[in-house]
């Protein structure tokens, strides 16, 4: 029989097809370019990656593709789906590298069992902060919603890294209980300035606060003055229903009313009866447009200098971005293993320079209850969960 492990294993199938593997060295993962740096594949060529057509082959049978994404489905952000994805279809991770992805996966359960650390993003928009760090490298303005999302990551951020140093505050073991994920949380950069200053002028809906600039103010407060003047005008037609066409204020009145002012007569879809621009509304309109064009360059000064602040710390909030997308994968392991009663997968090194097995299995809540297997005497012992499955040898 063949025990076939899904998660934290470059190679599912490594009884069937061994790969060879340079000298090991069996070194603690402890800081974040290791980390960061396999959250980096694309899912748009997770699959590309250069495999035999008979290995391919088999993971079809085995539906590694459906495994792959049942996995993912457990990541909290789009991006983490995508990056589970990518790194469970990347199948080229040596023995090694295996054992760092299960001890991210133990770190990960250790977070769940303790409670107050959680790996859990389902309010962030990773995509939006990505986007605003595009706008900010281009140095352009941001869009509102880009720059709450930005925001949210920060807080998430700082929350999960605050209740990290509680936790060790408390228990310093949790440190490295935690471990390797202990010094990514422990080293994100938190700019707090640029969560107070968005917050400031940026509504929730994500539009530009009235307050944000006292130009905006202004010329938003004539934009109202003169919306009002339009609407007075027209209630000189009462019997007629007001319509807005392209930000202009017109009347819209059915072919069998008789309209005693004089306008401009606009285009109209059949139907919908005619639309006739007042004479009387025709300055107004235009001194409307003109001052929204104005509304909108002020906005954008605002949403422009958010940019310039963000572009002081873009490094840190990239960092900091990704270090929550690949956080987010390494929980998705955690929780999958978690739902579906996983059991920690027995690793053989090819040449017989080393293994790893372990019977511990994490069932429901019963998972307070079992003791963590340590690394002792040059064999590793890990708790990265899988759903395992077993196939004729």
């Amino acid at each position: 029989m063949l025990s076939f492990a899904p998660i934290g294993v470059g190679n599912p199938i490594v009884s069937l097809f061994p790969t060879p593997l340079a000298t090991l060295t069996l070194t603690k993962f402890s800081n974040r370019a290791n980390f960061l740096k396999r959250s980096s594949i694309s899912s748009a060529n997770y699959q590309s990656h250069k495999i035999s057509q008979a290995h391919y082959d088999s993971l079809r049978v085995l539906e590694w593709d459906k495994l792959c994404d049942s996995v993912a489905s457990f990541a909290r952000t789009s991006l983490g789906r995508e990056a589970t994805k990518a790194q469970l279809w990347y199948l080229n991770q040596t023995y090694e590298e295996s054992l760092r992805l299960l001890d991210e996966t133990n770190a990960a359960v250790e977070m769940l069992k303790h409670g107050a650390c959680s790996l859990d993003f389902s309010g962030l928009n990773v995509v939006l902060v990505q986007s605003a760090i595009q706008h900010a490298r281009r140095s352009s303005p941001l869009d509102g919603n880009e720059a709450l999302a930005v925001a949210a990551l920060l807080q998430c951020a700082e929350v999960l890294q605050s209740n990290l140093k509680v936790a060790i505050k408390e228990d310093a073991d949790w440190y490295t209980r935690f471990m390797p994920l202990s010094p990514v949380i422990m080293g994100f950069v938190i700019n707090r300035s640029l969560v107070k200053q968005i917050q400031q002028v940026i509504e929730e809906d994500g539009s530009v606060k009235d307050s944000a600039s006292p130009t905006l103010k202004r010329l938003r407060n004539q934009v109202r003055t003169l919306e009002e003047s339009l609407i007075r005008d027209d209630s000189e037609t009462p019997s007629l229903e007001v319509s807005n066409v392209d930000g202009r204020w017109c009347i819209k009145s059915s072919a069998s009313e008789l309209t005693s002012f004089k306008g401009l007569l606009l285009p109209s879809s059949s139907g919908i009866g005619t639309i006739v621009e007042p004479l009387s509304a025709i300055p107004l309109n235009d001194e409307l447009q003109r001052t929204r064009a104005l509304v909108s360059e002020a906005e954008a000064e605002v949403l422009l200098t958010l940019t310039e602040k963000m572009q002081m710390d873009l490094d840190n909030i990239e960092q900091l971005s990704n270090s929550i997308i690949q956080l987010d994968v390494v929980n998705a392991r955690a929780t999958y293993g978690l739902a579906f009663g996983g059991t920690c997968p027995n690793l053989f090194l090819p040449g017989g320079l080393g293994s790893f097995t372990s019977d511990t299995t994490y069932q429901g809540t019963n998972i307070h209850n079992n003791p963590i297997p340590q690394r002792m005497n040059g064999v590793v012992s890990a708790e990265g969960l899988s759903s395992s499955t077993t196939s004729p040898a």
